[in-house]
């Protein structure tokens, strides 16, 4: 028997023919919830209002008060689905892509990372320049994009050169600050990722960020 599912103040909504899981419905219907656990309830950050709603579990009788459980608040994750429904997804079980219950000004914000990268082609070595490898990149950094770096770290002093010879002497290097922390082949400075950390005091979350974007 096919059912409605509708997720306010959203405005979503989506059919099932079968029993599911709350939290895999709403992803079918682009809704998005938090879940830093992955689904094993153990995070509680897919907290949404059902109705009808199901016997509490263990879970969340600890999770929530006995006046939230009244009111129907469940886990997403913990809420299989067999009936017409109505699902109210509180701001705090958004995930931040979705800004629809989010008052206020948007203010676009241009990236500004500790860490950037900086394509370079170098010229092969000659018997009559004996510049090092490191003194090359340097220079050539300040020529090009007006980086001046003053170091590099140790581990990366031993690959500059397989690098180097491997990639036709074309080549990214990653900067921080005055130092240089990394080597990549060839032209990579369209891939620059960073991990953002959020440790609370009984969870850490992982956020994966481009650093060009900021997305």
């Amino acid at each position: 028997m096919e059912f409605t599912v509708k997720f306010s103040p959203i405005g979503k909504r989506v059919m099932e023919n079968r029993p599911r899981l709350l939290l895999d419905i709403a992803r079918k219907a682009g809704v998005g919830l938090k879940s830093l656990c992955g689904g094993k309830s153990k995070c509680g950050k897919c907290k949404v209002m059902v109705n009808p709603a199901n016997e509490p579990t263990a879970v969340e009788r600890k999770l929530f008060t006995q006046d939230e459980i009244d009111e129907g608040y469940r886990l997403a994750c913990r809420t299989t689905v067999r009936e017409d429904t109505q699902v109210y997804v509180p701001p705090s079980s958004v995930t931040e892509e979705q800004k629809l219950q989010i008052w206020g000004k948007e203010i676009k914000v241009k990236p500004s990372p500790l860490v950037r990268k900086f394509f370079l082609r170098l010229p092969r070595v000659t018997l009559s320049d004996t510049r090092s490898y490191l003194q090359r990149i340097k220079e050539e950094l300040k020529r090009k994009y007006n980086v001046k770096v003053e170091s590099a770290d140790s581990k990366v002093l031993n690959i500059i050169g397989p690098t180097l010879r491997g990639s036709d002497w074309s080549i990214t290097a990653i900067v921080r600050g005055s130092e240089i922390i990394g080597v990549e082949h060839g032209n990579r400075t369209k891939e620059s990722l960073g991990m953002a950390i959020d440790l609370g005091t009984s969870k850490i979350a992982f956020y994966l960020v481009d650093l060009l974007t900021g997305e």
